[in-house]
């Protein structure tokens, strides 16, 4: 289906689901700005415009500043970025890009514990799905 939301009841269901589970992690020890930034990130890596304006709006909302957005597609090459928030993003890439060797990298686990590997790696998980979600219905971002 392209051009907005399904309008069946098992989809609007799910789609309700999905959406329960955003805010589930919403509550995380990881914390919204963290979380966003991963969003953005991914969603930029997707190349989904609707996901990118969605979070890039949400992420200023918490107060990131317009030059770590604007380093955040080379955020390897910036000195903006706090270690644990690297590793996110590291953890991010990885877990898009799906290599061969998808192992988690040594920063993600001096960075978080068990518990918040886990959060995140679901949080990574459900941006690239809604990428491809949005993608798929041929969503734009509003505006």
């Amino acid at each position: 289906m392209s051009g907005g939301f399904p309008e069946g009841t098992l989809a609007r269901t799910a789609l309700g689901q999905l959406m329960a589970t955003e805010k589930t992690l919403d509550g995380s020890t990881l914390g919204r700005p963290l979380l966003e930034l991963v969003r953005l990130h991914v969603s930029q890596s997707n190349g989904c415009a609707y996901c990118i304006a969605m979070h890039r709006a949400a992420l200023a909302e918490t107060g990131e500043t317009a030059e770590r957005m604007a380093d955040l597609p080379d955020w390897e090459n910036s000195s903006l970025f706090t270690p644990r928030e690297r590793a996110a993003l590291l953890w991010a890439e990885t877990l898009t890009a799906l290599p061969d060797d998808a192992s988690l990298p040594a920063p993600v686990t001096a960075a978080f514990d068990a518990d918040e590997q886990g959060e995140l790696a679901l949080a990574i998980s459900m941006i690239n799905m809604w990428n491809r979600l949005m993608t798929g219905w041929d969503m734009a971002p509003a505006g």
